[in-house]
């Protein structure tokens, strides 16, 4: 029983292992997508290939060659071309061209230039004779033909003589030089550098730098020392910076080159008084008589200095100078009563001082003394 059952099993396994033989199993995939991406690039190139010769021969196929053409003369002369064409002559009114002959022309042309010329050389004479009509010969035909073609001939001269002039103006108007930017030196005369220097030194003014507009002015006052302006303008600095000598100086210099120059002894009378010096102003404003018109503050200074030093005589003439070019002027009215006062002619002076107050322009002081000297001049004049 054991040999029997151990045959058993012995059969048992080989059923077993022959089942597990004849089970499906699956082909693994590893070769198809190498041979479909093979498949894929051969046919992208073969479809490549077909487009590019498909391009190819389209191109050939719409590719055209240009064409020569060439416009024969109808009425040149045989001796050139070879070819007379047939001219009918119609009487006096002028020369046309039959039918027959543009067909006869048109026939004789050749494909290509040799053989035309080929062609033409072996035309006869009596095809140049049939030409011309009869009875007329070949010389007068052709001068009477140039003679029709002759107006258009000169109205195409004409034309084109006209064209051409008007391209030969063209081409000159283009051909002139173009203008060029040149640099010049320009010398500045004296003058035009003053004046330069004057405006350099308004800048430096304006932007408070006084320092560069005194060195501007003053470089420009050393190259014109008879300039006025300049002097004033550098003086009223050096007073403005209370350099008062520098002033003085200033002024004693433009005194000395321009004796008879008001504004210089105007300007130092001034400093002089700011010194406590009246009898050196005094002496400032004598020194010249400008018009009275054009200098008013000089002799209104002169006036009161001429009172302030015991002068009233000079004072009240210069007073009655300046109020006949200003008569409404009620501080000269009061100098005036001062003066008048002082020599001794109370209603004079009464006057004066009331004519100043009527006019007005003082100050609250001036006319408190105004109408204190007006009410003890009355009351003397009362006890008188």
């Amino acid at each position: 029983m054991s040999v029997i059952n151990k045959m058993l099993k012995e059969l048992e396994a080989r059923r077993h292992n022959a089942g597990d033989r004849t089970r499906y199993q699956p082909p693994v995939p590893q070769l198809m997508w190498i041979w479909l991406l093979l498949v894929m690039v051969a046919m992208s190139g073969t479809l490549f290939f077909t487009w590019r010769t498909w391009q190819q021969w389209h191109e050939k196929s719409t590719h055209y060659e240009p064409v020569a053409f060439r416009s024969d003369p109808v009425f040149d002369r045989p001796a050139s071309t070879g070819v007379a064409p047939t001219i009918a002559a119609e009487g006096n009114q002028g020369v046309a061209v039959s039918a027959s002959a543009a067909t006869e022309v048109n026939r004789t042309k050749a494909p290509a230039p040799s053989a035309q010329v080929e062609e033409s050389d072996q035309v006869e004479e009596s095809d140049l004779s049939t030409a011309v009509p009869a009875g007329e010969s070949a010389e007068e035909y052709y001068a009477r033909l140039d003679a029709a073609l002759q107006p258009e001939r000169q109205e195409e001269d004409a034309l084109a003589s006209s064209m051409l002039e008007g391209v030969a103006e063209e081409v000159s108007a283009d051909s002139q030089p173009e203008p060029q930017l040149t640099i010049e030196t320009v010398e500045l005369s004296a003058h035009q550098r003053g004046d330069l220097t004057e405006q350099r030194a308004n800048a430096a003014l304006a932007r408070g730098d006084t320092r560069e507009a005194e060195r501007l002015l003053a470089e420009r006052l050393n190259e014109q020392p008879e300039n006025t302006q300049i002097r004033k303008q550098l003086a009223a600095m050096f007073y403005g910076q209370s350099r008062m000598g520098e002033a003085y100086r200033l002024l004693e210099e433009g005194v000395s080159l321009q004796p008879s120059q008001p504004d210089f002894r105007l300007m130092l009378a001034r400093l002089s008084l700011a010194k406590q010096q009246p009898v050196r102003a005094m002496e400032w404003l004598s020194g010249t008589e400008p018009m009275v018109a054009m200098n008013m503050d000089y002799y209104a200074m002169l006036a009161a200095l001429a009172q302030e030093l015991g002068q009233p005589i000079r004072a009240r003439k210069v007073y009655l100078d300046l109020l006949q070019y200003r008569p409404s002027e009620g501080r000269w009215w009061m100098g005036l009563g001062v003066a008048e006062e002082a020599l001794g002619k109370r209603q004079a002076a009464r006057d004066a001082y009331q004519t100043a107050q009527l006019h007005g322009g003082l100050s609250e002081a001036s006319n408190d003394w105004l109408t204190q000297r007006i009410a003890e001049l009355a009351d003397t004049a009362e006890a008188e």
